[in-house]
């Protein structure tokens, strides 16, 4: 029966490693304890990211001049199941350090057919909606061509996007090296003609440092309170809180995101913090 069942199988079961980073700044302090990451061009301050529990990701698959969902798999990480380590290779851009998680893609090969394929992934420390909140299952990935993997939005609950944005990272669309995407693999004969695939993803969201000051000549005077300018509040308008581009982020536009609606930026200045009535620092994503 074994041999009967291998005579007739027309196709071969394959593995694909497959290793998600994250960028991280390691800074080292007393005793070489790692301090909190900055991300790419932040001028000075230094946060801390939430590792992400949400992993989303797309085996594409290209031949006879189509590309279409091979695979996908949502999965959720713990902590422990990001190794931090030390890279310099291809996709090392800043910091010397990164988060790893590895999986393993279970693919189905063709025998006889040869073809190109990619991986796209996303990663998130909340849960994600795609494409008007429907879930990863939700969404019909057996029609899926490139076209529809590249232009999927993700949104997630209006309590937490704005607080969670930050720790949201896809994998660049036009991203390659020597001319090719950097997540690629491909199939030759009877076997993939790579061994594994390793992708950076990056931040989705732009960060937007803000730095104020009152000039001294300006500034409220406490013998003449009502002649002075001081900085009691601040607000954000036109920020996302709906769809967006998962892959393409340089690609959203402003028609396409509210109008109206804004984010009040948390602790910027209390009554006793009168140095920052005149001047100070702040950041949104």
């Amino acid at each position: 029966m074994l041999c009967t069942a291998c005579a007739e199988r027309e196709q071969l079961d394959a593995v694909l490693p497959l290793t998600i980073c994250l960028p991280a700044e390691e800074c080292y302090q007393a005793q070489y304890a790692p301090a909190r990451h900055r991300v790419m061009g932040d001028p000075g301050t230094t946060e801390e990211f939430l590792l992400p529990k949400h992993i989303y990701y797309f085996v594409m698959r290209h031949d006879e001049g189509t590309w279409k969902v091979w695979y996908s798999k949502h999965e959720t990480p713990q902590a422990e199941d990001w190794e931090k380590k030390h890279y310099t290779g291809l996709l090392h851009s800043t910091g010397d350090s990164i988060y790893e998680y590895t999986r393993e893609a279970h693919l189905l090969l063709d025998k006889e057919i040869a073809f190109e394929g990619r991986v796209y992934a996303i990663a998130s420390a909340v849960d994600l909606r795609f494409n008007d909140d429907k879930t990863f299952e939700q969404l019909n990935k057996a029609s899926m061509d490139m076209d529809d993997v590249l232009g999927l939005t993700f949104s997630a609950s209006p309590d937490s996007v704005q607080k969670n944005i930050q720790h949201i990272y896809t994998s660049p669309y036009n991203y390659t090296i020597n001319g090719d995407y950097y997540a690629a693999f491909h199939k030759l004969a009877d076997k993939l003609g790579v061994r594994y695939v390793r992708m950076m993803l990056y931040h989705v969201a732009s960060k937007v440092d803000i730095k104020w000051n009152v000039a001294a000549d300006k500034r409220i005077d406490n013998e003449t309170p009502a002649n002075g300018v001081r900085l009691t509040y601040m607000g954000v308008r036109r920020l996302y809180n709906g769809d967006a581009y998962c892959f393409k982020p340089m690609r959203n536009t402003l028609p396409s995101l509210p109008s109206s609606g804004g984010y009040d930026l948390p602790d910027i200045v209390t009554e006793s913090d009168e140095g920052l009535w005149w001047e100070g620092r702040t950041y949104f994503y």
